[in-house]
């Protein structure tokens, strides 16, 4: 899914360090300035470099000082427990070493991404609001500092991506706007000016985008895959995806590889145990009352393989597809077992349960040597014995998905968003990966009256990190 009071909660870190903030805003437009670079480097969204990852939801509609849509980042911090208050931080533009102020739709948190940019053993957090600025702030020993950097943003900014596009072991950030990839190499080692890539024009009045990184022919350079809506008078028009492989100079020639009804969810990961990454797309658009239903490819060499399709109605998915149910429009990839296959999580927020429509549902499905299979699937929802609450209408359980590694132990755990549960209050909860698959025993639910976040308009899992 920045900087400034980085508010933090009383449970949570007492100290935000002595490190000096950078000073950006006398950096020239698109050049942004470097921290040290160490040899140990932390997992992404490992933000106090425990070994465990931290859970950050990003709330860009959330209020803020009393400014609707300011937008904030909440941030959960791993533990091998389930406390009563988890340790927990608030980010906002009043947070310290974030410039500016929150102001009205100025939607910070729009987009988040994570890596060790400055490789000192701490991952650190990039933040962007509405097309002004990008803000990282740079993790420490009790979490995320008040040492940050801000850069201006491309116009029209709709995501970014993190990881080591190169391959030279610094990892990048691709901020991708309507019209262009613009890549930052090496950030946090030196001032960086980023390329920029055009993507293919379009007449389109905007333009709705998903970015989702990973090694997708195995030769350890991270590959960049953008997926596109085309919206003209608020109805999807049509939709693309790119395929850009990370070089030794950044990235290659993009090439589209799907056209059609593409969704505006993506996931990648190894599904069947290959070392190449491989990728979930939603198949229809979000706005279509049909049958959700996802295409896997699996990464090749030299790009993807056929997409394989599949619905609820396929065979040993459990439940069965209905029109609307956004099957879908959700995706993560983890290795739930550390059998080398990661595995594949899939929200259908539209779902009715009993008789609450759009209440939602998540299936969780196995990796294997062809991609996925249906054996030993799994299927939650507000319903199912041991997740607190109940299925009521409207609260889009499973609206975002993440795997996380919430407790150190070496699965990933699931972490399930939803955003509409209580109005617009929102709820995570983090189900615990086992040999056998997810339980729910002992899981750990996230609200943001727990959290401090209470009334804020945080929808609470929309916008999580992958």
């Amino acid at each position: 899914m920045r900087t400034r009071p980085i508010a933090i909660a009383a449970a949570a870190v007492t100290a935000l360090g002595t490190v000096t903030a950078v000073a950006a805003a006398n950096a020239r437009p698109d050049t942004v300035l470097a921290g040290a670079v160490a040899a140990k480097t932390a997992a992404p969204g490992d933000f106090d470099g425990d070994g465990k990852r931290d859970i950050a939801s990003a709330s860009p509609n959330g209020i803020v000082s009393g400014q609707d849509e300011a937008g904030f980042v909440t941030v959960v911090y791993g533990t091998s427990g389930n406390p009563a208050k988890p340790r927990r931080q608030v980010i906002t533009q009043a947070s310290p070493g974030v410039p500016g102020n929150p102001s009205a739709q100025r939607y910070f948190g729009r987009a988040i991404a994570s890596a060790d940019f400055d490789r000192d053993g701490r991952a650190d957090l990039a933040v962007s609001d509405h097309g002004t600025s990008i803000t990282i702030v740079y993790g420490g020993a009790a979490g995320l500092t008040s040492r940050t950097v801000t850069f201006p943003s491309p116009r029209n900014l709709d995501g970014l991506a993190a990881g080591d596009f190169n391959g030279n072991g610094a990892p990048d950030l691709a901020v991708v706007s309507e019209d262009a990839v613009h890549l930052y190499r090496d950030l946090g080692a030196k001032a960086v000016t980023p390329t920029r890539h055009a993507l293919p024009p379009s007449t389109a009045e905007f333009r709705e985008i998903t970015t989702v990184a990973a090694d997708f022919n195995g030769d350890r350079r991270k590959d960049l895959v953008v997926l596109t809506t085309e919206v003209t008078d608020g109805e999807p028009m049509g939709s693309w995806a790119q395929l850009w492989h990370g070089t030794t100079a950044g990235f290659g020639t993009g090439k589209v590889f799907a056209k059609g009804a593409l969704g505006g969810a993506a996931a990648a990961g190894d599904l069947n145990g290959d070392g190449k990454a491989d990728l979930v797309l939603e198949r229809y658009l979000n706005d279509d009352p049909v049958k959700g239903s996802i295409a896997i490819r699996l990464g090749t060499a030299t790009g993807f393989g056929a997409a394989r399709n599949i619905t609820q109605d396929t065979s040993g998915v459990p439940g069965a597809a209905a029109k609307g149910d956004r099957f879908g429009a959700a995706l993560a990839i983890g290795d739930l077992n550390r059998d080398g296959k990661a595995d594949l999580a899939v929200g259908a927020p539209g779902q009715t349960v009993g008789k609450a429509v759009e209440a939602g549902r998540v299936t969780v499905l196995r990796g294997a040597k062809g991609g996925i299979t249906t054996t030993a699937a799994q299927l939650f929802t507000q319903a199912t014995a041991g997740i607190p609450g109940a299925a009521e209408k409207y609260d889009n359980f499973g609206a975002e998905l993440a795997f996380n590694d919430f407790t150190g132990d070496g699965r990933t755990d699931l972490v399930i968003g939803t955003p509409n549960e209580n109005g617009r209050e929102g709820r995570v909860y983090v189900l615990r990966a086992t040999a056998t698959g997810v339980t729910v025993k002992n899981l750990t639910e996230l609200a943001p009256a727990t959290l401090g976040i209470a009334g804020r308009n945080a929808q609470l899992g929309e916008h999580l990190l992958p």
